[in-house]
């Protein structure tokens, strides 16, 4: 039914529509082949200021008898500088001693000169350095010892990790997500930062093509399909490899732990509010990927 509203709305000329849950009901990660629901949804839609509201709610009405509607609640936003408000509530970030996410067009800060700056504008794909996934990673990517490696950042989002990877010394990053806003603000991103030529950005089912061995594969994403995986994380990586995991709550720290213990091992995580991030080493023992049986590939 939240589609049908959504369309509804799509369909009478709103510029865009959001919905959420209407009593911050949580839904992390959904069922496998579930779409989650919270009890009580909350929709937003957003009319230019010709728009007949009043007329519209009555619409609304009367197309979805069947739904228990409140009463609309309509609020005019005045005309600002979005652009300028959102930019002074992302600031310049340090993370670890050296790196520094800095939003496209905001002042640089005396103490990031001589630092590794990443330059960002996430647009529509995630990734800002606020979230403590996100944070957490950028603290581990600036401890690596990355210079001259190649790196995986699978589930990209805006780039920011792919980037900060290159800008602290990786010879090769390849960027890959599932999502075409993501890919899109991702090779924006690449080019602001002028690393480009050292990340590849890739939509996930080209992914599964490529021939990749890496040093390092950083995956912020969730814990479901984090433990899924696994076993094609380990057939992308070297010998000693190192893998950063997160997007991880601490109560999913053992189940993830455990469905990577075939390959990798020396797991270590930090933790930032209720989230956390692993890294893990591939098992020296086990034999490179290029010996095994068939090429790891990702759907």
């Amino acid at each position: 039914m939240v589609g049908e509203l959504t369309e509804w709305f799509e369909r009478h000329d709103a510029i865009s529509v959001t919905w959420q849950s209407a009593d911050q009901q949580q839904l992390l990660e959904p069922d496998p082949a579930s779409t989650p629901l919270w009890d009580a949804v909350m929709m937003t839609a957003l009319y230019s200021d010709d728009a007949q509201i009043a007329d519209l709610a009555a619409q609304l009405h009367a197309a979805f008898p069947q739904l228990s509607l409140h009463e609309p609640v309509i609020e005019q936003l005045a005309d600002r500088p979005w652009e300028r408000e959102w930019l002074e509530r992302f600031k310049p970030m340090r993370f670890g001693h050296r790196l520094w996410i800095c939003p496209t067009g905001h002042d640089i800060p005396q103490q990031a000169h001589n630092q590794v700056l990443v330059h960002l504008d996430p647009g529509l794909a995630f990734g800002t350095g606020t979230h403590p996934t996100t944070s957490l990673c950028l603290s581990m990517i600036d401890s690596l010892p990355l210079k001259g490696k190649s790196v995986i950042d699978y589930g990209c989002g805006s780039g920011i990790l792919a980037i900060a990877a290159a800008k602290v010394g990786a010879a090769e990053v390849w960027a890959v997500d599932h999502d075409e806003q993501a890919i899109q603000s991702t090779r924006d991103n690449c080019a602001k930062n002028d690393v480009a030529d050292r990340v590849k950005v890739l939509h996930s089912r080209d992914f599964g093509q490529e021939q990749v061995q890496s040093d390092v594969i950083i995956a912020n994403i969730l814990a479901r399909p984090l433990m899924d995986l696994a076993e094609k994380f380990a057939g992308m990586i070297h010998r000693s490899g190192r893998i950063i995991l997160s997007g991880i709550l601490e109560s999913q720290r053992e189940k993830v732990i455990h469905a990577y213990l075939p390959w990798f091992d020396h797991f270590e995580h930090d933790q930032k509010e209720d989230w956390i991030c692993l890294r893990g080493i591939r098992n020296s023992r086990l034999p490179e990927p290029e010996d095994d049986p068939a090429p790891a590939v990702i759907s």
